[in-house]
């Protein structure tokens, strides 16, 4: 009995040991209070490693991506922790993948936006505070739920004018059906890198052409909407 009990012990162990490893960078967001970053502005957090106009420069981004935002979708709420890292292994630790400027992790209790001060600008910080925007207006249950990765990158695209993005306006029937049936992020993105930047620009035209189809729709409305009880699938099918 000890024996298979210290086994299930070793066993939980391992397991933990792994899930600590896997997501480090999730520990080290709980306690960014107590690591090597100078706190500004109430939930920017600028690394130690980085020059003293980091602060300004990041303050005046997040700013001006506000305000990009504002002008397309309306004044963002959603106010996630904002964490810039300078680039090489601290990127690593906080969750950067190599050559990924920004991304948006999202918790139950918050939101942690990562940002590679050497590597972002206007396009990607608005990108990401889309996503937080859909999160904070939805809650976390229900953003993992009901919004789908096509729409919930399409939207964020909207407002990332990155060259990549914007080379097509138009895209066929079959293409529309095809990236909206990318609803998990499983789906939408794959290690074949030509593919995913083409479900990036085909969600982005799918998203422009959904709402120039229903122009009584917006983002807010549509996110309000299903916190009133409906669903994605009966907001996009018209019922």
């Amino acid at each position: 009995m000890k024996k298979i009990a210290l086994t299930l012990l070793t066993i939980v162990l391992l397991v933990l040991a792994f899930g600590v490893y896997s997501f480090s960078h999730v520990v080290r967001f709980v306690f960014i209070d107590f690591l090597d970053f100078n706190k500004i502005d109430g939930n920017i957090y600028i690394s130690e490693t980085l020059p003293e106009q980091a602060s300004q420069k990041t303050i005046q981004l997040i700013e001006s991506s506000k305000n990009r935002i504002t002008e397309y979708y309306g004044k963002p709420e959603a106010q996630p922790i904002i964490i810039v890292v300078d680039t090489g292994q601290e990127a690593k630790n906080y969750g950067l993948h190599s050559g990924t400027p920004g991304t948006l992790y999202f918790a139950p209790w918050q939101s942690y936006l990562v940002l590679d001060y050497q590597d972002i600008g206007i396009d990607v910080t608005s990108h990401e505070l889309v996503h937080a925007e859909i999160v904070h207006r939805l809650g976390y249950l229900k953003r993992q739920q009901e919004i789908p990765t096509w729409f919930d990158e399409g939207a964020a695209l909207q407002v990332d004018l990155r060259p990549n993005y914007t080379k097509i306006t138009q895209i066929s029937q079959n293409e529309y059906q095809r990236v909206t049936s990318l609803d998990s992020p499983d789906k939408f993105w794959s290690s074949d890198k030509a593919q995913n930047i083409q479900n990036y620009q085909s969600s982005k035209v799918a998203v422009t052409q959904f709402f120039q189809d229903h122009p009584s729709l917006s983002l807010y409305g549509m996110l309000q909407m299903i916190n009133d009880g409906k669903t994605f699938k009966q907001i996009i099918n018209g019922e």
